[in-house]
């Protein structure tokens, strides 16, 4: 159970990185929610896969959305791994090792630490009946901001099932995927699965 709550990171404007200051990706505003959460419910992240699926049936899922992964999410434990990849994909150059960066970043042993923020990756709570581990690893997932008209539809590799039903959160994406589409935590998304490729 969680105990207490982990050192929270605001980025510095001088020195953050772009993608961080465009995303307004300051940890108290878009993470003490989630942390509180799960800390409320004795549920730490690395158990999010233990609650029971949303996403019922169909091909599409809509609602809030948060960005997760990589060094700087220090609301993902040091060593918390990933449901859909494992370490040994990395390994194997597998496909999925592109949306991980080279080096473990210092201090972690966890693959969702080693998420790299600017490719476009996504976790949510998956319907395992419906789409199997498998299936999910090896196909993409298009996901769209209904709010900005502007802009198309992105594909996203699945990594992760999350984020806690207790965020009131559908999805959890990647720092760069939320900034293309130009969303911000708590916004909403649409993540749509080709019906080409649904399971029967």
């Amino acid at each position: 159970m969680v105990t207490k709550q982990p050192e929270l990171y605001n980025p510095d404007p001088n020195v953050a990185s772009p993608l961080l200051l465009l995303m307004k990706w300051t940890f108290p505003a878009t993470y003490v929610e989630r942390f509180k959460a799960e800390a409320i419910h004795g549920a730490p992240a690395q158990t999010r896969f233990l609650f029971s699926s949303t996403v019922e049936s169909g091909s599409e899922i809509r609602g809030k959305v948060e960005a997760f992964g990589g060094p700087v999410d220090l609301f993902v434990t040091p060593n918390e791994g990933l449901t859909l990849v494992d370490l040994q994909d990395l390994e194997a150059n597998s496909p999925l090792k592109q949306y991980f960066l080279d080096d473990q970043p210092a201090g972690t042993t966890g693959l969702a630490r080693r998420l790299n923020p600017d490719k476009y990756y996504i976790a949510a709570r998956w319907n395992f009946n419906q789409y199997s581990r498998e299936f999910l690893r090896t196909h993409k997932v298009k996901v769209s901001n209904p709010k900005n008209t502007n802009s198309k539809p992105e594909e996203a590799q699945p990594v992760d099932w999350g984020p806690s039903v207790h965020t009131g959160r559908v999805a959890s994406l990647s720092p760069g995927l939320m900034a293309k589409l130009g969303l911000d935590t708590d916004d909403e998304a649409v993540i749509t699965i080709p019906k080409s490729q649904a399971s029967p």
